[in-house]
């Protein structure tokens, strides 16, 4: 199971995180893993036929599987970046398993989001 970002409209997410919440593109001449730097965090819309899926790739080992390094899926995707703060916000139980170059206050804050969505 993933861990995925709600916006208003079920298709165009990509421009929808753009808009609503300040999330920029990714230069895709490189490795989009690669991208992420401190305070960021890729995320990956998948358009399927009736609906986007906004996943937010939590590890390497997410990336390798929405990138398609571990099958064939032809789905068009968009790769973004958006705040950490702003996806722990969003999602709050994403801050149990985010890895990578995430800051430590963000990281913190998501954990005592998620605590607080279990008590």
């Amino acid at each position: 199971m993933g861990y995925y970002i709600e916006v208003p409209h079920n298709r165009d997410k990509a421009q929808q995180l753009r808009t609503l919440h300040g999330a920029t593109d990714v230069d895709l001449t490189w490795n989009a893993w690669d991208s992420v730097t401190e305070g960021k965090t890729l995320i990956c819309v998948v358009e399927n036929p009736l609906f986007d899926a906004a996943a937010i790739i939590y590890s390497k080992d997410e990336y390798k599987a929405f990138s398609g390094a571990v099958g064939s899926d032809l789905r068009r995707k968009t790769w973004l970046l958006l705040d950490t703060a702003k996806v722990l916000e969003l999602c709050p139980s994403v801050g149990r398993v985010l890895d990578g170059p995430y800051p430590e206050a963000a990281l913190d804050r998501g954990m005592a989001l998620c605590e607080a969505d279990n008590a």
